[in-house]
């Protein structure tokens, strides 16, 4: 062992003090010191700037105040935002809810919104579109592997005028909006109500 620490000392190059302070001269005014100065500037110019942040923060408390909430829950918005498998994972959980319901009492208007997703999930026409704080979840007119003009085509593509009346949910906070208004009072139906009336 003691012979290895001899060995790799000996192997090191030692310079003396002059080379290596010829070295360090020879950097100096070259591309070295300014990416060096480039840098330094940098941080100096993002320390000035945390400074005057500061400064206005304890002038402005009221404006820091709302401009740290609104910024806070942008995070929090970003960060629940649910995922594409949570929603194909509550699909199914709320499907199979419905399932055990009978005909008679299950909601119609539950019914035929799980079998419309449901069915536009199986054709591949679900599309999810990240939108950073939400999730938006939109029925394509074609699947997604079909290959015919019409689906290829940017032209005969729905326009953003008419992307609302595709949108199927949205996503925000890690809830499903428009599933879980379908699945409220799924295992009441209102044919039954009617029938109770008369």
């Amino acid at each position: 062992m003691f012979c290895i620490k001899r060995i790799l000392q000996l192997g090191k190059p030692r310079l003396p003090q002059q080379a290596r302070c010829l070295s360090l001269e020879r950097l100096k005014g070259g591309r070295m010191e300014r990416i060096g100065n480039y840098f330094l500037n940098i941080l100096n110019d993002y320390k000035q700037a945390f400074v005057d942040l500061g400064q206005d923060m304890k002038s402005r408390p009221i404006k820091s105040g709302i401009y740290l909430g609104l910024l806070g829950a942008f995070g929090v918005l970003v960060k629940t935002k649910p995922s594409v498998d949570s929603y194909n994972a509550e699909l199914i959980e709320k499907a199979h809810d419905l399932l055990l319901i009978g005909d008679l009492i299950r909601n119609k208007y539950s019914d035929e919104y799980l079998r419309d997703v449901v069915s536009s999930l199986k054709d591949g026409r679900l599309r999810f579109l990240n939108l950073g704080v939400c999730r938006v979840v939109w029925r394509s007119n074609y699947s997604s592997w079909v290959k015919l003009y019409d689906a290829q085509c940017k032209q005969l593509k729905p326009r953003w005028t008419e992307f609302h009346k595709q949108v199927v949910d949205i996503g925000v906070c890690g809830r499903w909006i428009y599933l879980d208004r379908a699945m409220e009072e799924y295992d009441v139906s209102e044919d039954e109500w009617k029938q109770t009336k008369t």
